[in-house]
């Protein structure tokens, strides 16, 4: 699927881009979540927010890295 997808000089460094998620809807359950879990190598999830604090809980254990992982309900 991401066969093609070439080293970045960035990630040739070790250098790993640090993202937070805003809403964690269904968009970010099904495409945002895995999608950065897969480029895991260059991408770290440090936080989440979202008003539902189930759906938080149930993104917190899909994520990887998730032990040192933020979740907020408020800003």
């Amino acid at each position: 699927m991401f066969s093609n997808i070439r080293q970045t000089e960035d990630e040739s460094k070790g250098r790993i881009i640090r993202a937070g998620i805003i809403g964690c809807g269904m968009v970010t359950q099904v495409f945002h979540i895995p999608t950065l879990n897969f480029l895991s190598h260059m991408f770290h999830i440090t936080n989440l927010w979202d008003v539902s604090h189930d759906g938080l809980n149930n993104y917190q254990l899909r994520t990887v890295g998730a032990t040192k992982l933020k979740v907020m309900r408020t800003a």
